[in-house]
């Protein structure tokens, strides 16, 4: 999944798409604390922001563990 950011907006988008497909899905939601919100997630944190550097893990729709380790590229 690729992340775009904003702490000035507190809020996040995401996009993507599984290896082999031609279909991609997308996500976003709020930037509280340095945790990422997930509307579609209970609100849950599903990411934790710390300096440049971005981690956390939630279940996609398949109840799939989705682990997310980034930093920032610019």
């Amino acid at each position: 999944m690729n992340f775009i950011l904003s702490r000035i907006l507190s809020m996040w988008w995401g996009i993507a798409r599984a290896n082999g497909t031609n279909t991609s899905g997308t996500a976003n939601g709020t930037i509280s604390n340095n945790k990422l919100i997930d509307p579609t997630q209970n609100n849950q944190s599903i990411g934790t922001l710390d300096g440049d550097n971005l981690n956390g893990t939630f279940l996609d729709a398949n109840s799939r563990t989705i682990i997310i380790i980034g930093n920032r590229t610019l």
